[in-house]
């Protein structure tokens, strides 16, 4: 077996393909057969599924290369999908998938933060099921998790958090009315966290318009951190 596609196989061929192991072919160009042969049969969604699945599970692999690479086909073959942090997703305007991918960068020190933005993105990116409602609602969270840290009160309402952030950054009083604003338009009783509005959350659109507009609230509010001298951590104190 060849030394640069070793580490990959096995998940392959148990975790991809559900192969047992006793199976899995003794020449890495016979598991290549196998696998061209059975590509070209797959639909679309079982495509994206495999390239998603090379990054996350082989370790000799220059994954950023790859996903650019992947994604510089993707655009010259006109396709409506791009990776984006690691997922497949139907997202190709390159200010949004910035947008995305540096407010997951820059959210790193905070898990809470990351962990809803990642989960807004694979809500919207599930090809199978996408859940554009959940998708809204992690994304609105992955703002009140930001701006709960930077206030230093982890049990805040929205308003109650907001209103220190303010104070504490110096938060222009429109901006702060802007986040007001579409916390309450995700929150009444006809909102995304309380309900089903129609209008916003069964549709795509919707879902990418909420997670391109809160990463870049998040984004901003960590720059403004910056600018104000504030190291932001998990346990961040008042």
């Amino acid at each position: 077996m060849n030394t640069d596609t070793a580490g990959l196989v096995v998940p392959l061929w148990c975790g991809f393909f559900n192969e047992t192991l006793d199976t899995l072919p003794e020449y890495s160009q016979k598991l290549l057969n196998v696998i061209r042969a059975e590509y070209f049969t797959w639909p679309w969604n079982r495509v994206y599924d495999f390239l998603e699945f090379v990054p996350r599970n082989d370790e000799n692999l220059e994954k950023d290369v790859f996903m650019e690479f992947c994604n510089k086909v993707l655009e010259e073959k006109k396709s409506a999908y791009r990776f984006v942090s690691g997922l497949i997703t139907p997202i190709t305007d390159e200010v949004e998938v910035e947008s995305i991918e540096t407010a997951i960068k820059r959210a790193s020190p905070l898990s809470g933060v990351k962990a809803h933005i990642r989960e807004a993105l694979a809500k919207l990116s599930d090809r199978d099921k996408p859940d554009y409602r959940n998708s809204i609602k992690e994304s609105i969270s992955a703002v009140e998790a930001l701006l709960q840290t930077i206030a230093g009160k982890p049990n805040a309402k929205f308003s109650t958090a907001l209103n220190a952030v303010g104070q504490k950054i110096q938060l222009h009083k429109a901006l702060a009315e802007a986040l007001s604003h579409l916390y309450g338009y995700t929150s009444n009783e006809k909102g995304i966290r309380h309900g089903m509005h129609e209008e916003l959350s069964q549709t795509f659109g919707g879902a990418k318009f909420m997670l391109a507009l809160c990463t870049a609230f998040v984004n901003y509010l960590i720059i403004r951190c910056g600018e104000r001298g504030i190291a932001l951590t998990e346990n961040q104190k008042r």
